[in-house]
């Protein structure tokens, strides 16, 4: 079957690889469609990914694909049923790429977690089984790719304690950012502003959910959220880029007692992923500052709803 490999930063091929092979808590799946994801895979692709599996390796989480096949002692899933996040899997295969997340192939594999843990039979083939989720009926399985960015980033402001009346600054005006203002405005946002840098992309942004936008490369960002906040700030600032100048701006940004969440992923060497300078001039005197990792599989039922009944 074919995949998409990087074996060179900077470089991706379409390579034939061995088909997965499934146990009997497998399940084989057709993969009918993968979205790229800004966020990992072209920086994966670039070298600039602070953590990365080592090169070649199998790119792509963002997949949904069909069961064809299941192994003997299957219990959750079914031939048939539409999965989140299938992916290419290998078990003692000697010289076939790496997996970082293998969405990018024509086959992959789901596991029976929930099996495996009531018979107490080990652990499972595939990492990611907890977000290998079935799709309700009635949902595009090419259009639902996008809502693994739905499902996190709606967990992302729960986990931050997100709730009704609070009001949400977002920098990043691309999917990511979008998809964060239209979870603020399902979960009830008073006040839904983004921060970007193209007068295009900052209107599309309008379209959803967002009240006001703020062009970064025109205007001063602290200036015009304070102005729009009538001095108060924000109660949750997301970076939804990955940038420690983001965050130093953030916090100058965000509201007595609010929150900064940092859910972009910074581009940095990995030695200096996980410690920067903070520059606390002009911030409150209470606020706190969170690493929103999602909970993508908490999420799945609320967001599949809100897809179905529009």
């Amino acid at each position: 079957m074919l995949a998409g490999i990087v074996r060179r930063f900077g470089e991706v091929y379409a390579e034939d690889v061995p088909m997965p092979v499934i146990g009997d808590y497998d399940a084989l799946v057709k993969i009918i469609a993968c979205a790229f994801c800004n966020g990992t895979d072209s920086h994966i692709i670039e070298g600039t990914l602070p953590f990365v599996s080592p090169l070649p390796l199998i790119l792509g989480h963002e997949s949904v694909g069909r069961i064809i096949e299941v192994g003997a002692k299957v219990r959750n899933y079914k031939v048939g049923d539409i999965v989140f996040r299938p992916q290419v899997v290998y078990k003692n295969i000697p010289d076939v790429p790496n997996i970082c997340w293998g969405g990018f192939a024509e086959y992959g594999v789901v596991s029976d977690g929930k099996a495996i843990a009531e018979d107490k039979a080990g652990s499972v083939l595939s990492g990611s089984w907890t977000m290998q989720q079935i799709i309700l009926e009635g949902i595009d399985p090419i259009e639902a790719t996008v809502l693994i960015t739905v499902k996190e980033t709606l967990s992302s402001l729960l986990i931050a304690g997100f709730n009704a009346g609070k009001s949400l600054l977002i920098f990043g005006s691309g999917p990511v950012g979008m998809s964060f203002a239209i979870c603020g405005r399902m979960l009830g946002a008073s006040n839904v502003v983004i921060v970007g840098r193209r007068d295009e992309r900052l209107k599309q942004t309008l379209a959803f959910g967002v009240d006001e936008t703020i062009n970064s490369s025109k205007e001063d960002v602290v200036k015009k959220a304070r102005e729009i906040s009538k001095g108060r700030g924000f109660d949750l600032v997301v970076d939804a880029i990955g940038s420690y100048e983001v965050i130093n701006l953030a916090v100058k940004t965000v509201a007595h007692k609010g929150i900064v969440g940092q859910y972009g992923v910074p581009v940095v060497p990995r030695e200096q992923f996980q410690r920067f300078e903070l520059d606390f001039r002009g911030t409150p005197s209470n606020w706190s500052l969170s690493f929103l990792n999602p909970d993508e599989p908490s999420t799945h039922e609320i967001v599949c709803g809100w897809v179905k009944h529009g």
